[in-house]
């Protein structure tokens, strides 16, 4: 999709509720800092944020799925959940490591 766009900056993307899966290298070494994905989002595949270095926040939509634990690169990332469905969070907790996830419950009480 976007990947190789290194000097692309922008502080956040929004993807269209249209999107329903990131691809391989989807945005591999852009920098932005946040990215809000569509509401059809099901699945992020492996690489997909691959040298993303200034991605700090990621709004993931109750429809995703299937997060491959190797699509973010960087330490320091949190992942906002809209589901509060144990097995969507216990699925994206899986591959991206519990202390990571912020529930949009848990945003709510202390955002």
């Amino acid at each position: 999709m976007f990947r190789g766009l290194k000097n692309w900056k922008p502080e956040t993307i929004k993807l269209p509720n249209t999107v329903e899966s990131i691809a391989t290298y989807g945005f591999a070494d852009v920098g932005m800092s946040n990215i809000i994905l569509g509401a059809s989002v099901k699945q992020i595949d492996s690489e997909a944020f691959t040298g993303c270095n200034s991605l700090k926040n990621v709004y993931v939509p109750a429809t995703a799925t299937s997060i491959n634990s190797k699509g973010f690169n960087g330490k320091g990332v949190y992942f906002f959940v809209t589901s509060n469905d144990t097995s969507v969070l216990n699925s994206i907790k899986s591959s991206v490591g519990a202390g990571n996830i912020i529930t949009y419950a848990e945003y709510s009480l202390n955002p």
